[in-house]
């Protein structure tokens, strides 16, 4: 594999699973893999930070059937709604959001519906920044249906990371029918992803210009889990809220800064919530967890709580306050408490409550929960 960097950046990595540092293999030549491997590196430019560590798992496997590995397909219920067209041909599919450990892809499944036979565009985006993760072609014409209704395209082994977001959508056009979906309802956490929602593509696969009329499509996977050697972070890909103080749901601030950005394992975006300067982030791990003894805090610069509380609960209305800081001005924070059984966790801002004081408002970066 190759790295591609600024000039005078250099690249270290590990083949191990473990975290790359200056003192890990410096890349000179592409390297060499010849057996399923996770590469981990990062570059460095002298005088600045190190980058976000790349994490890729690259898996060999001619036979899936023999390798040992347990492909399985997400046991989604078949829409079954009235088929339609799409005379505007846009991109329909669905936000996903990867949950505590990342996800392998071997196959792209679109619903079957009897009479299509056209070849449809399918591609993955990163949702924070619409980066092209993939693209491949599903031809309805000459694949088979599956037992559970999808037609499946079968791709080389891809790695969705922890906790990200990703578009996931099909090209339709004016001949072929699909299953429309508006995927209102909050998807409840699932085995490996949730569905977070419908997503529209222009036909060029753009999110510009698109007339949202909110249809969007299931699209299925087959796919495994992957396995990470460090400490599980249990707030990776978790269902996260913006609420003023009282409980009440707010925006994300300027449209972007979305509560999912602060369990995205991505320390470059953050939530941030517009209407009010002490909010709170509320989380939701998806189940009760035992023996939660540690969260990690990341705030921003110059978006950081002076007076804050972390609160856990196991059911959602009993609240239970682990740690409070006063006088803060620190951008990372460490608690620890004794063994908490929970589900959800709040950080609640309580200063700056107004404009003109220190911190500025709360923007959370990253949070991390583990074990």
């Amino acid at each position: 594999m190759y790295f591609d960097t600024e000039d005078n950046a250099k690249v270290y990595y590990t083949t191990d699973g473990t975290e790359p540092s200056a003192k890990s293999k410096l890349y000179k030549t592409p390297v060499k893999i010849s057996k399923s491997t996770r590469i981990k590196a990062i570059s460095i430019v002298p005088g600045k930070r190190a980058s976000k560590i790349l994490d890729e798992h690259y898996i060999f496997s001619t036979n899936l059937k023999s390798s040992g590995l347990r492909i399985q397909s997400k046991v989604l219920p078949l829409d079954k709604g009235k088929p339609i067209i799409d005379d505007k041909e846009y991109y329909r599919g669905m936000r996903i959001i990867v949950e505590s450990d990342p996800i392998i892809i071997y196959g792209i499944g679109r619903q079957f519906i009897a009479g299509n036979k056209n070849t449809h565009n399918i591609v993955i985006k990163k949702f924070v920044n619409d980066y092209p993760v993939f693209s491949t072609d599903l031809n309805t014409n000459n694949l088979k249906v599956d037992a559970d209704g999808y037609q499946y395209v079968a791709i080389p082994p891809l790695t969705l990371n922890a906790g990200e977001s990703y578009i996931v959508a099909s090209k339709e056009d004016s001949t072929d029918k699909f299953m429309p979906n508006n995927l209102k309802e909050k998807a409840e956490v699932t085995n490996g992803y949730r569905i977070a929602g419908n997503f529209m593509l222009s036909p060029t696969g753009d999110r510009k210009p698109v007339v949202n009329d909110q249809i969007g499509s299931i699209l299925n996977f087959k796919y495994e889990i992957g396995k990470s050697k460090e400490p599980k972070n249990l707030a990776l890909g978790a269902v996260t809220y913006l609420l003023n103080n009282s409980g009440k749901p707010l925006l994300a601030w300027q449209g972007r800064f979305y509560a999912e950005n602060a369990v995205d394992g991505n320390m470059s975006t953050r939530a941030h919530a517009g209407g009010e300067y002490a909010w709170t982030l509320k989380i939701d791990l998806g189940k009760v967890n035992d023996k939660i003894k540690q969260t990690i805090i990341d705030f921003g610069t110059g978006t950081f709580p002076t007076e804050f509380q972390l609160l856990s609960s196991i059911d959602g209305s009993t609240w239970t306050k682990l740690a409070e800081k006063s006088n803060n001005s620190s951008l990372h924070i460490v608690f620890n408490f004794p063994p908490t059984r929970a589900r959800y966790f709040e950080v609640k801002a309580l200063k700056p409550d107004g404009p003109g004081q220190k911190g500025g408002a709360m923007g959370v970066l990253e949070f991390r929960a583990f074990k």
